[in-house]
């Protein structure tokens, strides 16, 4: 079994290592541990027995244990903050993960799975993120990372009342970044588009944003590739 055990909340840790046995544990905010709870863990990981909390018997586990955090473990190292000890336990592999905004083509990927998500929660029925909206997403530098952005998605999720979530819905805080791409201010009507023309034009956005990678694109219009593929037949895209 695959069990997920944030640190923030550590309560039931032993609970939580039982459930994961023969499976993988994935401790999420590892640097936001404990020291008390480091020894526990460094113990569980070399002995791979725990007791449960107020038991006395001793429980084996096979576990495989993944660990994540924001913070640099090297300093908290040498500010006493985290057990060298476990650090050189858990640290046989790692993968360092660039932030948000280093690299932006993931925006819109992460942002249509997460409108998948908060729509689900919310019984709504919003289908797409609108070219606007999407390019105030892409334009911003997160500095709270990925959690930042799916925030962004649900608070907008909630109070976007169409099928296309627009740049109105955003957060305050997104739309005050880049008031250079505001259309919500009052402007000069323009023509209305026939829909297979907005379909087209939000298509070349998305590979431009996306380096035309077409399975990336497909992702983030929240598409098969094979329909993807359809489409840039039907309006001539990268012939």
């Amino acid at each position: 079994m695959n069990v997920v055990l944030s640190l923030e909340q550590p309560n039931g840790e032993s609970e939580k290592f039982e459930q994961a046995n023969y499976g993988t544990l994935f401790l999420d905010e590892i640097g936001d541990m404990a020291l008390t709870l480091q020894v526990k863990l460094l113990r569980v990981l070399e002995d791979h027995q725990f007791q449960r909390v107020g038991g006395t018997s001793t429980i084996s586990t096979d576990i495989r244990v993944l660990t994540a955090t924001n913070r640099d473990l090297t300093d908290a190292i040498d500010r006493g903050d985290f057990r060298p000890d476990l650090f050189y336990r858990i640290a046989g592999f790692q993968i360092h993960l660039p932030p948000l905004r280093e690299r932006p083509e993931d925006i819109a990927i992460l942002a249509n799975h997460f409108l998948k998500k908060s729509t689900a929660t919310a019984g709504k029925s919003i289908r797409a993120i609108s070219t606007d909206a999407l390019q105030t997403l892409i334009q911003y530098d997160y500095p709270g990372n990925v959690r930042e952005l799916e925030n962004a998605i649900e608070s907008a999720v909630l109070v976007e009342t169409s099928e296309l979530l627009q740049r109105r819905s955003l957060p305050l805080h997104l739309l005050q970044a880049n008031p250079q791409t505001d259309v919500d201010a009052p402007t000069e009507a323009g023509p209305i588009l026939p829909l297979d023309e907005v379909e087209r034009q939000t298509i070349q956005h998305a590979l431009e944003v996306i380096d035309n990678n077409v399975s990336r694109a497909a992702r983030a219009l929240g598409i098969d590739r094979s329909t993807l593929h359809r489409k840039l037949k039907k309006y001539r895209i990268l012939e």
